[in-house]
Formats: C-alpha cells, structure tokens, sequence
C-alpha cells in the first residue's frame, strides 16, 4: 500500500498523521510512506527524520496523486 502524510495547513497547527517511528514500521512491514516535504518543520524536526525511517520525501501534488 503506498500511505500518504500530509502537513497540517491550519494556521499554528503543526501536527502530523504520522511520526517517524510509525513509518518505519510501515516500511518495514512493505509499504511504501510518501511525506509532504516539511510536514514537521514547524516543531523543528527536518525532512531528514522520515527517510531515516522509510520514507520518501514528496510534494503535496505527488502525495495526492499518488498515494492509496
């Protein structure tokens, strides 16, 4: 299954669907994780964090077009 993350857009909200340890099992387990690139800026924690996990970095436009 190829999972999507998308950012928060609401103003000062700087949640996120899924953390760093979720995707890793995820990848793991075979999936494949698209991240929206800085879905966590807003805490300080770098695109870097997710494809240490598995995760692929992507724009919004990709994780909407291409995720299940």
């Amino acid at each position: 299954m190829r999972i999507g993350v998308l950012k928060e857009i609401k103003t000062l909200e700087c949640r996120v669907g899924l953390v760093s340890s979720i995707v890793e099992n995820l990848a793991r387990e075979g999936h494949e994780v698209l991240v929206e690139a800085g879905a966590r800026l807003g805490i300080g924690i770098a695109d870097a964090e997710y494809t240490a996990a598995g995760a692929r970095i992507a724009s919004e436009s990709e994780v909407f077009e291409r995720a299940d």
